[in-house]
């Protein structure tokens, strides 16, 4: 009974059996989760979150009635604590911009290993992400992109000119390397520094700026220009 209480509870959300099914599979072979229930549309997610109340929730962030900006903010309107995973078949960097904003704690593309999706999983239910480093390089291209048309188009402004300021260079630095999609092990390797020393850093760039996680970073970095 206490070996169960500590499994995630993950409620699997996506409109493809297939690939539902196969992450299913994938998971039960892992005693750390457990999953909980299985969604096959944005109504479907909602009801069935609100009801088995999971940890993590893995979702398509396209389903067939509601998109996974939608389906996100519902989710984390009814139960804050719950972390999202999003799983997207195509980089649609708005969808994921948009989606990230509204409390999503991560995302991976589906051409992501399994072992990817469940350490996802369980990062997202520490309190921390993973971020896709294909998809992050889209969605920086993109940020650019609109940040220079003119008139904007409500993106969101830094609410602090100066919060840099709080950084060190060497902060900064890693700041950056988060917004690129590194680990904190491939942070370690460029900077020639170890996984301790960058964990130590990002932890006082999270308390300084006030940051949860690396969604949070990753969107700061680009509404301040680090990328």
């Amino acid at each position: 009974m206490t070996t169960r209480a500590k499994r995630i509870k993950v409620l699997v959300a996506d409109d493809q059996t297939l690939f539902r099914d196969l992450m299913i599979s994938h998971m039960k072979r892992h005693a750390d989760i457990l999953v909980i229930g299985q969604a096959v549309s944005g109504k479907d997610t909602l009801e069935k979150a609100r009801e088995l109340q999971p940890d993590v929730v893995l979702l398509d962030i396209q389903l067939g009635d509601m998109d996974g900006i939608e389906v996100t903010e519902g989710l984390k309107r009814q139960s804050p604590s719950t972390r999202v995973v999003l799983l997207t078949g195509f980089h649609n960097e708005d969808y994921i911009y948009r989606a990230l904003q509204m409390g999503a704690s991560g995302y991976l593309s589906k051409d992501s290993s399994v072992e990817d999706v469940l350490e996802a999983v369980r990062l997202a239910h520490k309190g921390d992400s993973l971020l896709d480093p294909v998809a992050t390089t889209r969605l920086i291209r993109e940020f650019e992109i609109r940040k220079t048309q003119s008139p904007p188009t409500g993106e969101p402004q830094p609410s602090d000119n100066g919060a840099l300021e709080k950084l060190t260079t060497r902060e900064q630095e890693i700041l950056g390397l988060i917004a690129d999609g590194l680990s904190n092990q491939d942070i370690a390797q460029r900077l020639f520094i170890s996984e301790y020393t960058v964990k130590t850093h990002i932890s006082n760039m999270f308390r300084k700026l006030g940051l949860n996680d690396r969604v949070q970073a990753v969107l700061f970095a680009l509404q301040h220009g680090l990328r």
